[in-house]
């Protein structure tokens, strides 16, 4: 399973990051509007702010807006029967004239991806009530990078004074100022790769296909301020001396031991650019977790039976605001991962390197249980998900034990019906009702009812290019969703996640927290 820390930070929070921040015309950050109309009692416009703020290494905020439509994207907004348009005002705002006051929808459907032809674009609704919206946010690193089109493009990595490397070893690339993070876990069959006991990384060729929030992986260009680091975590068991008995036997630890501060030239898309460096073990730090395992196993059971076998990854990143969060990649510095038998509770001792100067440690726990259901249709066995997250800073944690902050909503139905994860429906029409119970721990502030085929999808060339994916997802703060027509088609298959999650709002501004939680519910398989 891929390392924890950049599925936090790329959390389908895109599709819950309107934020009701008023901004004023040069992209700067303002309060929310007092009132839905002006004297004349005619309702104020909606907009929709398109500004990004970025947060470059050693230099001033720069404020960044483009036309979301420019790419093909539908915005509309629907009140009642009535639908409106908006228009770009080639500043920072799609304004919406005319929407009456009180709750509306804002309705986003992306133009087709080339990867899967033939299927409709990735479709997302947001229902509030506020007349200034934002969908930008404050990210790190600098704006518009060069990207990487070509998949010739690669880092060639020539480090030494390195630790003797050991089976099992991963690396990571990291560039605040690009926003690109890539995993590397050798054996991968790639040219130069480090093999046990290497004290020496000579010539390793790496793809260069990262983890980001730009539209593509950003190309390193030291001229423009870009860093490049490479960290080496080390692997070894989580006990010393584990009985077979002890359900946390097979866990392992992964913790940040030395970093390479990286030089290299400007890289040139479809080129592989060499980068050299030396290793510096990192400076030791101590953290203990008091993780309450049973609790997030617990929070599972209710949505998916006897989940006898989880997935927990407790996983240390560092965060890279400095005067406040933004958002970005997550360097990680240390991660335990334990699957199989349900953990129990465990005080678990870190020791960790941490060569960062910029940031904020963030400690992130997940338990997940995949479970699974044969497709009707094909008798194929796919496996669908639940999953109780929970964020801390250290800072806002203070010693005190992990515990889900949010558990799974319940009692999901369809069109009054229940739909458990091992049961189907047939026939719920093209417009059903989803309605849910809040969760028994924790308040959301938001909920995300996700719509996902489990039909293979087909890529260009013919072959399955995804068997599961998100096609429709309604954001809201209530507990009853009816899906848009447009969204189900005939004899297709599908299930739903239903999300809620705590730290997320639509009625703040751009700087947003870790601090939080996130529970994902799953469904039985439904047709239209």
């Amino acid at each position: 399973m891929p390392p924890l820390a950049p599925r936090y930070a790329l959390a389908l929070a895109l599709a819950v990051s309107l934020a009701g921040a008023c901004a004023s015309d040069d992209g700067e950050g303002g309060s929310a509007t007092d009132s839905d109309s002006d004297s004349t009692g005619v309702d104020e416009p909606v907009r929709l702010a398109t500004a990004d703020d970025y947060r470059p290494l050693a230099g001033a905020m720069v404020s960044f807006s483009k036309d979301p439509t420019a790419d093909g994207a539908v915005i509309t907004i629907k009140s009642g029967d009535e639908t409106f348009e908006g228009a770009y005002d080639g500043k920072a705002w799609v304004v919406f004239d005319g929407v009456p006051a009180g709750t509306f929808q804002l309705h986003w459907r992306n133009p087709p991806d080339p990867e899967y032809p033939g299927a409709p674009g990735y479709y997302w609704v947001v229902e509030t009530d506020l007349r200034d919206l934002y969908t930008g946010r404050v990210y790190s690193g600098r704006p518009e990078p060069a990207l990487a089109t070509s998949e010739e493009t690669r880092v060639e990595l020539s480090v030494d004074a390195m630790t003797p490397y050991e089976y099992g070893d991963r690396f990571e690339l990291y560039s605040y100022n690009a926003d690109a993070l890539l995993y590397l876990d050798p054996p991968e069959d790639l040219v130069g790769e480090p093999v046990d006991f290497d004290e020496a990384i000579d010539g390793w060729q790496i793809p260069w296909s990262t983890y980001t929030s730009r539209d593509g992986s950003s190309l390193i260009d030291p001229g423009a301020g870009d860093d490049l680091w490479l960290t080496h975590l080390q692997i070894s068991p989580l006990l010393d001396d584990p009985g077979y008995d002890d359900p946390w036997f097979s866990a392992s630890l992964w913790r940040l031991h030395e970093a390479a501060p990286l030089t290299l030239p400007a890289m040139i898309d479809g080129a592989t650019t060499p980068a050299q460096g030396s290793f510096v073990v990192a400076p030791e730090v101590s953290l203990v977790v008091d993780l309450r395992a049973t609790q997030f196993s617990g929070a599972l059971a209710a949505n998916v039976p006897n989940p006898e076998q989880v997935e927990c990854d407790v996983s240390l990143a560092r965060e890279p605001g400095e005067d406040g969060p933004v958002y970005g990649m997550l360097p990680t510095l240390a991660e335990i991962s334990v699957s199989g038998a349900v953990p129990p509770d465990r005080v678990l001792e870190l020791v960790y390197g941490d060569p960062f100067p910029v940031g904020e440690e963030v400690l992130f726990t997940r338990c997940i249980h995949w479970h699974p259901v044969v497709h009707p249709a094909t008798g194929d066995t796919k496996y669908v998900y639940a999953q109780v997250e929970t964020d801390w800073s250290l800072a806002a944690l203070g010693g005190a034990p992990v515990e889900p902050r949010i558990t799974l909503v319940r009692d999901v139905m369809i069109n009054g019906a229940p739909l458990p994860v091992d049961a189907t429906m047939d026939g719920v029409g093209e417009t059903p009702t989803i309605t849910f119970t809040p969760p028994a721990t924790g308040a959301a502030d938001l909920y995300s009812v996700r719509v996902r085929t489990i039909d293979d999808t087909l890529g260009g060339d013919g072959t399955v290019a995804a068997s599961q994916r998100t096609i429709f997802s309604y954001v809201t703060e209530g507990t009853s969703v009816t899906l848009p027509p447009g969204v189900l088609e005939p004899g297709a298959h599908y299930y739903l996640q239903v999300n809620a999650s705590i730290g997320s709002h639509l009625g703040e501004g751009r700087f947003y927290t870790y601090d939080g939680g996130y529970s994902s519910a799953v469904t039985g398989i439904f047709t239209r």
